[in-house]
């Protein structure tokens, strides 16, 4: 028999599941006050769903043996997005709903076999809504509920910001012929393929230059500006950055504009970012998002309905960010309720009940202990909050 979990899953501790659950309420708790409404999209969905119109690899989906082709969801949006054009396409839009549920990625290991890896998503979606203004409370939405985690200065905080429309108005200053491979030199961040693409001098130079333009938001839109001219996209970001930059500034988070920056799932066609910490070692990123229009399109929403936008916060990421194996954090811990010979097991039951009416969380130690010493040392060792020692 196989003793240890499959490569990739999970097998959390019961502190582990405590610190989960507390940073998903926490989340939950500033969602429901601005309106948002929970759902719970299916862990196993059809794997047409899954794939998101092409957006999702199908490497990236564990496929399931079953009669028909299904899989494990990898993500959650493509699912939220389905059931929004299918079971609540009456209702009245914006749909702003927030889901928490475990996700399923397939990764090829170093051996060349399957590798599923787990994880815990906690996040939100706004559906219905072409408007920037759904950008606008996205991002607010985002910080606020960020400022309410325990993190710490040192984690410097940073919000990535880019636009794919602003990736295609660049890339209408080049000739036709170059902009895929232009396309895939910007956003992988790669000025050798700037050179090695055929580029005229002048041109060549030009992109090496907006590949390098990234920092303070309004330093960077001015010089787009100078550049591309006030297009629609960076009157749109700029009006955007004017709500959401005094925002991150009282959370402590700073902003970037990275016009280049486009993230390796094909799923957005708008607005993307990322929210990034530093870690111990490496920077780490505790949630992302972006608008998805097109994928509900997909699902058959009408044009004037075929449009969203969500985040989603890496809570497992988090959770080992803030509290790395267990430290900094503080169970809430129960009451041992421990009894001596001379009480039967009737009486502690009883006198457990007692302290569960008021709301006490209580654990009964099963068999009689020798002396209050005995108590004490298991009530030390099980992590109890405090001890109820019943004698006589």
């Amino acid at each position: 028999m196989a003793l240890q979990p499959a490569a990739g899953s999970r097998d959390l501790n019961p502190q582990q599941v405590e610190i989960n659950h507390r940073l998903c309420e926490k989340l939950a708790a500033v969602y429901k006050l601005w309106g948002y409404q929970e759902v719970s999209p299916p862990r196993v969905e059809r794997l047409a769903t899954l794939l998101a119109g092409g957006a999702i690899e199908p490497e990236a989906v564990v496929q399931l043996v079953a009669n028909e082709a299904l899989a494990l969801r990898p993500e959650m949006t493509a699912s939220i997005a389905r059931a929004a054009c299918t079971r609540m396409a009456g209702k009245m839009r914006p749909l702003r709903l927030w889901s928490t549920g475990t996700t399923f990625q397939g990764r090829i290991g170093y051996s060349g076999g399957l590798r599923i890896e787990e994880t815990l998503q906690n996040g939100v979606e706004i559906l219905g809504v072409h408007d920037s203004k759904a950008d606008m409370e996205l991002l607010q939405l985002l910080l606020t509920s960020f400022s309410e985690l325990p993190f710490r200065p040192e984690h410097r905080p940073q919000l990535l910001i880019g636009h794919h429309r602003i990736v295609s108005d660049i890339l209408t200053h080049l000739p036709m012929e170059h902009r895929a491979l232009a396309r895939d030199a910007l956003t992988g961040f790669d000025p050798l393929a700037i050179q090695n693409q055929g580029l005229n001098e002048d041109d060549a130079q030009w992109l090496e230059e907006v590949l390098r333009l990234r920092g303070e938001p309004r330093e960077i839109i001015s010089k787009l500006k100078e550049r591309l001219g006030a297009t629609d996209a960076l009157l749109d970001m700029e009006a955007l950055l004017e709500i959401i930059i005094p925002r991150a500034e009282e959370t402590g988070i700073l902003i970037q504009l990275d016009p280049s920056f486009e993230p390796p799932l094909n799923l957005y066609n708008g607005l993307v970012f990322q929210l990034v910490c530093m870690g111990p070692d490496a920077p780490i990123i505790v949630a992302n998002g972006g608008r998805y229009d097109a994928l509900l399109g997909e699902f058959g929403a009408p044009e004037s309905e075929a449009a969203g936008i969500g985040f989603s916060f890496a809570i497992e990421d988090i959770r080992e960010l803030l509290f790395p194996m267990g430290k900094n954090y503080k169970p809430t811990g129960s009451i041992l309720i421990a009894y001596s010979k001379n009480v039967t097991i009737k009486e502690a039951f009883s006198y457990q009940r007692h302290l569960h009416i008021q709301g006490l969380t209580s654990e009964l130690q099963l068999t009689p202990c020798e002396s209050l010493q005995q108590a004490e040392s298991i009530a030390r060792a099980r992590g109890a909050f405090s001890l109820e020692w019943l004698d006589s």
